[in-house]
């Protein structure tokens, strides 16, 4: 199995657990929290990912920086075919998509 559907698949249990204790907690009048230590390329794509699953989650992201750098293109910013701070993600879609931040 590769890194990319072993990482599919996990979110997809967490999600999927996160769902039976959402349902448990909805009973019981709470709705349920992640919290996702680490805002970077991977943090936020989890976030936005479990946010996706499961809209009955609270999730709060935490992470200093208000952008981060993504790792993705980087190649292109040493071939000279872009610049660094077109790498630079704000946090403002994660917002958008209901995670606190």
């Amino acid at each position: 199995m590769n890194r990319r559907r072993w990482l599919e698949c996990s979110l997809l249990a967490a999600a999927g657990a996160m769902t039976d204790l959402g349902r448990g907690a909805a009973r019981a009048g709470v709705k349920p929290r992640v919290v996702i230590v680490g805002g970077g390329f991977a943090g936020s794509a989890c976030a936005l990912h479990l946010q996706h699953l499961s809209v009955g989650l609270e999730i709060e992201l935490i992470d200093p920086l208000e952008r981060y750098t993504t790792c993705p293109m980087s190649n292109e910013v040493l071939a000279g075919l872009r610049d660094l701070a077109s790498l630079r993600i704000a946090r403002h879609g994660l917002r958008r998509a209901g995670i606190s931040v």
